[in-house]
């Protein structure tokens, strides 16, 4: 029982990847070759940026170290491209001649097109450290820290050109023995200790004698002499230094290696800290390549094969999968609506609802195009070739999710969807790495929906910014046409095919086995984005009297033989489309639908009734977030409360930090949350805008807020509102004058009004001479000047009113809301 226990325990994939300290078991230290020809072989590597460039543009610096010798080379860049860095490589080997082995690490600027001309051109074989394990490169690497350390200083000290003596600090670098070698790089290099500062300074004290001259051949061959005296002495003293070095490593250290085909996790730095690093895998061995390198292969990948040293790596202990799910209770908000198919063949043209005010010979003829297109009215999902979703995961590795339990008369139901899926093609068996677990979410009519719990898989997504339609922008296209038809796609979603790397990362495992889809599932990331991108392009061009929120179309117009051809216009792209429509769900030729939430149609935009009676039975909050859901819902329909924020107040007051979770209510928080219920259950009327009459904005100003109107003149000869809008200013706005409240008043309303009043003459009503102040705005007043200069935009009549007639304005601007628009 406990070995199972602790078999069990031990592959936990997430405490795999998580991982813990002995988890990075060494193995045995290998040393480093002995070269013993200077510059047969070198180690090269990049160091910086640094904080600051030099004047004359450097950041980074180009470090070369040669194995017999320890020579070291540094040469200052303004930046890492290869062929920055070829030139100043060709630079040092024309001085100390062209090596036959050179080591980097595996960025991009060594592995680069030019760089790989350079060696085969040179005769240079390029070898790449293994990613993540410094010590393979770690003679450069060690050179670079005490390289890095003498610059910092120096830039603490003196100044930021470093740049200008980087050969000043090589030099003293050069002239200390190694600990290593016993020698310093200029003995072994020159065959004699060279004259620095210091030696020059003990000359001086001590009297400069010459030596007597020799003769050339007697000096190479002393020279000669040396130099193999001090390489070989100094090859002993590595091969001490280094059994020193491996039995202190070795201590902690102990033999592993992997076999081929094994599962394997990779210490991996992350993309946007490179000095951090996680598990991830698991991987595949597919090759090992000496003592304690591996080739590491990534399944179900387009990444190539890459090398790892054998301390990046340890065992991936997998778990038996178990084939089962979990029923959970949910909302419909939470899973979209949909998704269950019982595989009945209903949905013809015969159940599209058709509106009761049409005439008699309107219902015929609506009755005569719905029959000419009736292979479009089907309860069958169609299949377009207008667009394929992909989902793009990067270099994400494959996540496969445990599956949740069910009993057994889920998994009966999981089966008749699984069987009803794969005979309409809208899943197939599938092999993938990838694997989501299903979930079971209880419908209000007793059925079971099947979803797929997505949400691992979405975290890995990159996301589509396509952007979505705004919806008050719709609803006014919508508010004053006189017929207006809405159509519902069948299963919009599945209807739009997967591309096939999509097909993989959307499978998802049962009790009957792993399936993935063939269309574009519910709960993907992305999917909002890729199917609003096909009715954009199924409906251009039609914009001027068709609209479409993801599968919601709706056709409008202002007469019924305008209709009638927007429909079939309507109609025939979605032929061509290869798609389908859900006839139950269409509302054909209706003077008012519900649509996104809001009743519109023959001039005016009111809010959904069902909404409003939720606010209105919606209980006292007693904590703050029950404050917030309540605001969140009533603020939907702000748009349609003239002083909202004012209302509200007392209520967001409670939403602050600084309030407690359990809130205060008092008499005045009473009286809110009833007056606003009471505004919104009064059913105030938008009137939807209409371009080809003028505009009025009216603005105000309080101590606390501003606020501003947009109306139009109907045809009873009132005006009625547009669009109200309220602003709390800040603390620094507050203590501003009344007149240049006033003025920024002006300039908020107009600027948040940019979209029905730019390109077109309209009148700006306000009960302070505010714009005096702009129009007479000087240099020295930069922000009066700046707003007469934004007002420049707009064409406008000014008119002058009372307080007393500015009352909406006035009411908006007291008590306002942060940035609000009611």
């Amino acid at each position: 029982m406990g070995k199972d226990v602790a078999k069990y325990v031990r592959s936990c994939e997430v405490c795999q990847r998580v991982g813990k300290p002995q988890d990075q078991v060494k193995a045995p230290l290998q040393p480093l070759p002995i070269i013993e020809v200077p510059f047969q072989r070198v180690a090269v590597d990049i160091l910086g940026p640094f904080p600051k460039k030099t004047p004359r543009g450097k950041q980074y610096v180009l470090t070369l170290v040669d194995f017999a010798t320890r020579w070291p080379e540094a040469v200052a860049l303004g930046n890492t491209r290869a062929n920055t860095v070829c030139l100043a490589l060709t630079d040092i080997f024309a001085r100390v001649g062209w090596p036959s082995d050179i080591l980097t690490d595996s960025g991009s600027n060594f592995l680069a097109g030019t760089m790989e001309k350079l060696w085969e051109t040179h005769g240079v074989n390029h070898l790449v450290a293994t990613p993540y394990h410094h010590q393979t490169n770690g003679l450069v690497e060690r050179f670079n820290g005490t390289l890095g350390a003498m610059i910092r200083k120096f830039i603490n000290e003196f100044s930021n050109n470093w740049d200008l003596v980087l050969q000043q600090l090589l030099f003293a670098y050069r002239a200390v023995p190694h600990p290593s070698l016993g020698f310093s790089p200029f003995e072994l290099v020159y065959g004699h200790e060279v004259k620095g500062p210091l030696q020059l300074v003990k000359q001086q004290w001590e009297g400069f004698t010459p030596s007597p001259g020799t003769n050339i051949l007697d000096f190479v061959s002393n020279l000669q002499s040396t130099l193999r005296h001090s390489l070989a002495l100094a090859r002993e003293n590595l091969k001490d230094a280094q059994e020193e070095q491996k039995a202190w490593y070795d201590r902690h250290a102990r033999e592993r290696s992997f076999k081929v085909g094994d599962q394997v996790m990779v210490l991996k730095a992350q993309q946007a800290h490179k000095m951090e690093a996680s598990w991830e895998g698991p991987f595949t061995v597919q090759e090992r390549l000496g003592a304690v390198n591996y080739l590491i292969a990534f399944p179900n990948s387009s990444l190539k094969p890459k090398v790892y040293h054998v301390n990046s790596l340890k065992p991936f202990y997998s778990r038996d999968l178990q084939v089962c799910q979990f029923t959970v209770q949910g909302d419909d908000a939470e899973w979209p609506d949909g998704v269950y198919y019982d595989g009945k063949k209903d949905g013809g043209v015969e159940e599209v609802n058709l509106s009761t005010t049409l005439e008699r010979l309107q219902r015929q003829q609506i009755k005569e195009l719905c029959t000419s297109f009736a292979p479009l009215f089907s309860a069958t999902p169609g299949r377009t070739e207008r667009a394929y979703h992909s989902i793009d995961t990067g270099n994400a590795h494959p996540i496969r999710t445990p599956p949740y339990r069910v009993s057994p008369h889920a998994q009966a139901a999981i089966e008749r969807e699984i069987q009803n899926m794969l005979q309409m093609g809208i899943i197939r068996p599938s092999t993938s790495a990838w694997a989501s677990p299903v979930v079971l979410v209880p419908k209000p009519d007793g059925e079971i929906r099947f979803c797929v719990d997505y949400r691992k898989l979405n975290a890995v997504t990159r996301p589509d910014n396509y952007p979505m339609p705004r919806t008050d922008e719709l609803l006014e296209k919508l508010g004053r046409a006189q017929f207006i038809s809405t159509i519902d796609l069948t299963k919009g979603y599945w209807q739009v095919p997967l591309d096939e790397p999509a097909k993989e990362r959307s499978a998802f495992v049962t009790h009957a086995g792993v399936y993935e889809f063939n269309v574009l599932p519910f709960g993907l990331r992305n999917a909002p984005a890729t199917f609003q991108r096909l009715v954009d392009g199924l409906l251009a061009g039609l914009g001027e009297f068709a609209v479409a929120y993801l599968d919601d179309v709706a056709i409008f117009s202002d007469s019924w033989p305008e209709h009638l051809l927007h429909l079939e216009k309507v109609f025939e792209r979605i032929r061509q489309a290869g798609l389908t429509v859900k006839a139950k769900k269409c509302q054909i030729g209706q003077n008012r639908v519900t649509y996104l939430g809001h009743q519109v149609g023959r001039g005016t935009i009111n809010p959904l009734q069902a909404k409003v009676d939720a606010i209105q039975k919606w209980p006292v909050p007693r904590s703050k977030k029950q404050v917030q859901s309540f605001l969140g819902l009533a603020g939907y329909y702000r748009r349609f409360v003239p002083h909202y924020s004012q209302i509200a107040a007392p209520l967001t007051d409670l939403t602050k930090k600084t309030q407690p979770n359990a809130v205060k209510w008092t008499d005045e928080c009473q009286k809110a949350f009833t007056q606003l219920k009471a505004t919104l259950m009064s059913d105030p009327v938008l009137r939807a805008p209409d371009f080809d009459k003028p505009f009025l904005v009216t603005t105000d100003a309080s101590e606390r807020g501003i606020g501003a109107v947009l109306m139009q003149e109907a045809t009873d000869h009132n005006f009625h509102p547009v669009v109200f809008l309220s602003k709390k200013l800040s603390e620094r706005e507050s203590h501003w004058s009344v007149s240049e409240k006033e003025c920024y008043a002006i300039v908020y309303a107009l600027e948040k009004l940019r979209p029905y009043v730019w390109g077109r003459r309209f009148q700006l009503q306000t009960d302070h001479a505010a714009l005096k102040w702009l129009h007479t705005a000087k240099g020295n007043n930069k922000k009066l000047l700046r707003w007469s200069l934004a007002l420049q935009d707009f064409d406008f009549e000014i008119q002058h009113i009372t307080g007393a007639s500015n009352k909406v304005a006035d009411a908006l601007s007291r008590e306002s809301f942060p940035e609000s628009s009611s």
